[in-house]
């Protein structure tokens, strides 16, 4: 199902692979429906000046400390197909680099795409 759901055991995720979700119980509560995609990345300040550089995914961090910034984008859909008809079966492209494969039936939906910056505490302080 297209849901984002939490899950508060600690078990989830691993040092080897911290943004990768490993099992998710039973007990797993929906938080929001219709949940198309969601990406994390990580904003990383290479030149020390507080700011992020770049943004990349957990794979991709090389020093952990330079990371002084979230960049969450959680893409959001109608539950019904609410379009009349579907123009276009091709990638959804999202500002951030990445897309999202959409369906024929998908593509009848209404999208909407937030995105949040979240500064890391006393990480961009120097």
């Amino acid at each position: 199902s297209n849901e984002l759901k939490c899950d508060a055991r600690l078990d989830h995720y691993t040092a080897a692979n911290p943004g990768v979700l490993v099992t998710l119980s039973a007990n797993a509560l929906p938080l929001v429906s219709n949940v198309e995609n969601l990406r994390i990345l990580y904003g990383i300040d290479s030149d020390a000046d507080n700011f992020p550089n770049s943004y990349v995914d957990a794979g991709n961090v090389t020093d952990w400390q330079e990371v002084n910034a979230v960049k969450i984008t959680l893409i959001l859909r109608t539950e019904e197909t609410n379009l009349s008809s579907a123009n276009t079966t091709s990638p959804l492209i999202i500002n951030g680099g990445f897309s999202v494969n959409i369906s024929s039936v998908s593509a009848r939906r209404l999208y909407r795409v937030f995105t949040t910056i979240i500064m890391l505490r006393n990480m961009g302080l120097g």
